[in-house]
């Protein structure tokens, strides 16, 4: 049975014949459903089939394309179940299993699974469906995840209230990242339970962190300070908003290290704290804040936020002190960030150099047509003088 086809308007074919995932409303002339999650065949004005999506109908991103070429996809079972299979197998290359168990399984477009999010953490998988077309799919997803051998299966959306349990539950999962034991809760903590995407950015910033008082703020429930004081951090003091997460953060160091530990958990809004601490106090600061804008439209006034706090971090920092910070913001891109630390150093009268550079890690691939998949992005500063 042929799919319904979405026509273009003419001239609004390049992002599409050059595979990008995403078609806006604006590029649309006429389709033929109006069904949710419906695939539809994309087509030229003139009629040429030029890909295969799911239909979000009313919204301004209106279709998420998963096949590219004149010829259509089966789109049956065996199709998704092969495209759940070969990012299984990706992680099982990239993925150190028999150290870490926590890790991302499906990274939506750099899986070629638009709007589809799965982590893991042990047992437990935690799943975002944040496509009509993809919740379309969910009851074929819970099979093969069950075939894969997890027990607890939770589906997490933040937007609309349909957080539960697809499969069994788990009010805390038990997991390894580089051998160091997490605790995660799939629906309280932010995200999916846990920063993933912060793995190998907390495995190479450890060895520059050895004999150094660190901060860490935005510490949500501790990872870098695990790694910090692992590489023999001389004191690491994280700092959250969130007085739940100090028993946590507390847990975890009980269950990675044999005593006491340099380490305090303290409760407070993280600019506040910068603006309040002595200048000298530490000799590097890690800022991995929330995302500060998810529009287009407030970018600027994210920009703002990330000068104000970077500004505040180097001032504070000793000759040779270090500064790594994180945006994770998507409309925050690698340029615009490094520009705003330019600025942030530049007024805050301090010499600065670029000692590194960080990014999300190979469980995170980002497909090359969808630059918008490489949401983080992080400098490690020195500051010289």
């Amino acid at each position: 049975m042929p799919f319904p086809r979405l026509y273009l308007k003419p001239g609004r074919d390049r992002s599409v014949r050059q595979r990008h995932p995403w078609l806006f409303s604006g590029g649309v002339a006429r389709c033929e459903t109006d069904q949710p999650g419906a695939v539809v065949a994309i087509h030229a004005h003139t009629g040429e089939p030029l890909a295969w999506g799911h239909l979000e109908p009313g919204a301004t991103l209106r279709c998420r394309l998963f096949d590219f070429g004149p010829e259509p996809p089966a789109c049956d079972a065996a199709y998704w179940q092969t495209r759940f299979a070969a990012a299984a197998r990706w992680r099982s290359i990239c993925i150190d299993c028999t150290r870490t168990n926590a890790y991302r399984l499906i990274n939506a477009e750099g899986d070629a699974l638009p709007g589809l999010v799965v982590d893991v953490y042990g047992p437990l998988a935690v799943v975002q469906l944040r496509t009509a077309g993809m919740q379309v799919l969910a009851p074929l997803l819970v099979d093969w995840l069950l075939g894969q051998g997890f027990a607890h299966l939770y589906r997490k959306d933040d937007t609309d209230g349909s957080s539960c349990w697809l499969a069994g539950g788990l009010e805390e999962a038990v997991c390894r990242e580089d051998d160091f034991t997490l605790f995660v809760r799939a629906e309280s903590g932010q995200k999916t339970g846990y920063y993933l995407d912060q793995r190998e950015n907390r495995r190479s910033l450890a060895p520059w962190l050895r004999g150094r008082r660190v901060l860490n703020a935005f510490s949500y429930t501790g990872g870098f300070a695990l790694h910090a004081l692992r590489a023999g951090a001389a004191e690491v003091v994280s700092v959250d908003a969130s007085a739940a997460l100090g028993p946590l953060v507390e847990r975890q160091l009980a269950a990675n290290f044999a005593g006491p530990q340099p380490h305090r958990f303290e409760v407070a809004d993280c600019f506040d704290y910068l603006r309040n601490c002595p200048a000298g106090a530490f000799d590097a600061i890690i800022l991995d804040p929330p995302a500060f804008t998810k529009h287009i439209s407030t970018v600027e006034r994210a920009a703002r936020g990330y000068k104000d706090l970077n500004l505040r971090a180097l001032k504070l920092l000793p000759a040779g002190g270090l500064l790594a910070t994180f945006s994770c913001s998507q409309h925050v891109g690698s340029v615009l960030f490094r520009q705003i630390l330019f600025a942030a150093a530049a007024d805050a009268g301090r010499q600065v150099r670029l000692v590194g550079a960080f990014g999300h890690g190979p469980d995170h691939p980002v497909d090359i047509f969808h630059p918008e998949g490489e949401y983080l992005k992080g400098w490690l500063l020195q500051v010289m003088e």
